[in-house]
């Protein structure tokens, strides 16, 4: 190898070096509290932040709202995998009050040796009460401006006080990663909606159309699903909620069910239950002049997985057909009620009726969606169900 080759190897290794130097900026973990969630509820300051402000701790600042910051300390982390660890010792709760979201984040540096990495937030809970004073536009814009908290996060409406959600006596729980998941059981109740993630959420709300978030309630030990919230595309504000029943109800409308049961009773009184297999919805919008009307037809296969009546044998085939009549009344009931809710009570279309009339007639679709929730509230939707009792499951005699 000649002298001038030998000259090149050497700068292109040492080039070579100057690119493995790693981070400069690198943070190391132990320096930083991971924050898994937010709750958002109407100003209501704690004691620490009333104590604080008196002792020379505040800031020029309007009370309009209070953040719940849910973080993991990173000595908590090293912890949480032991199982005599309470549920108080794997997460905290901080709370801050105010009026800009961002600002309160970065109070936190005044109040925590470590900044928070908001890297790993799971979910955003905002309470009933505070939807229904402020545009959750509003409350969401510092979220979707800001790179640190990522657009996978989940989005979610509570019944009571958001903070109270974030709280959990169950040992060895997060309540932020517990509500995360529980957004992945679609597939197992009906009523569990699809999850809206701040990037789906930021295209609703931009579109102006009118939408549900899922509710959450709340109880001494634990956090469960509790049908949803209705926000209105006018003023994106919260307006009411759709009961457990209509957001069943819904999830057949919009043709996402994926799993789950319909239940009744025969006229006896005795349980029916019926487990879903498959389901298919097709909508077929129609326009006659100024008329806008909708056809929705459900087609579902399943199983007779519950049968109370012990004297009428589940495998007659006149049964069958008796049991099929009955579930498909239940879910027109269900449907029936829902769209009441939907057009007479709330007034606006939370059922994905929109999408298919700009599909199927878009150039009807450019003339109403000004005022689509109106227009809406007054079509025609008729529903048409053919369900089928295909297996009666494993015999119990």
């Amino acid at each position: 190898m000649s002298r001038m080759k030998r000259y090149v190897l050497v700068i292109f290794l040492l080039l070579v070096l100057l690119n493995l130097t790693g981070c400069w900026g690198i943070k190391e973990i132990e320096d930083q509290t991971v924050l898994v969630g937010i709750g958002m509820d109407v100003a209501n300051p704690s004691n620490e932040e009333k104590q604080l402000a008196e002792n020379g701790n505040s800031y020029p600042k309007k009370n309009r709202v209070t953040l719940t910051f849910q973080i993991i300390p990173f000595e908590m982390r090293q912890s949480s995998g032991k199982s005599d660890k309470s549920s108080n010792e794997l997460y905290s709760n901080i709370q801050e009050t105010g009026d800009s979201m961002f600002q309160m984040l970065r109070k936190m540096a005044t109040r925590r040796s470590k900044p928070m990495m908001g890297h790993h937030v799971k979910v955003i809970v905002i309470s009933e009460e505070l939807a229904k004073r402020i545009e959750i536009d509003k409350l969401l814009k510092f979220v979707l401006r800001d790179n640190d908290i990522r657009p996978s996060c989940l989005v979610f409406i509570s019944n009571s006080k958001a903070s109270e959600v974030l709280v959990s006596n169950n040992s060895g729980e997060v309540p932020s990663l517990e509500l995360a998941g529980l957004a992945e059981n679609g597939s197992k109740a009906n009523n569990v909606l699809p999850p809206k993630s701040l990037t789906k959420l930021d295209g609703i709300i931009n579109s102006g159309q009118s939408f549900i978030l899922q509710n959450l309630s709340s109880s001494s030990d634990e956090v469960a699903v509790a049908g949803a919230s209705v926000i209105k595309g006018k003023n994106r504000k919260w307006i009411g909620s759709l009961s457990i029943r209509e957001v069943l109800a819904l999830s057949w409308i919009r043709g996402s069910v994926k799993g789950g049961v319909i239940k009744t009773y025969d006229k006896q009184g005795n349980v029916l239950t019926y487990e879903i297999i498959s389901a298919k919805s097709k909508v077929k919008a129609k326009t006659s002049g100024k008329d806008i009307s909708f056809q929705v037809s459900i087609r579902s296969k399943g199983r007779l997985i519950e049968n109370w009546d012990t004297k009428e044998p589940a495998d007659k085939e006149e049964f069958i057909k008796e049991a099929e009549g009955y579930f498909k009344q239940e879910l027109m009931n269900m449907m029936t009620d829902t769209l009441h809710t939907m057009q007479d009570v709330h007034q606006v279309d939370v059922g994905g009726f929109r999408n298919h009339l700009r599909i199927q007639h878009p150039k009807v679709w450019r003339k109403v969606e000004q005022d689509w929730d109106s227009v809406f509230s007054r079509s025609d939707v008729k529903f048409d169900v053919d369900l089928i009792i295909e297996d009666t499951g494993s015999s119990v005699k």
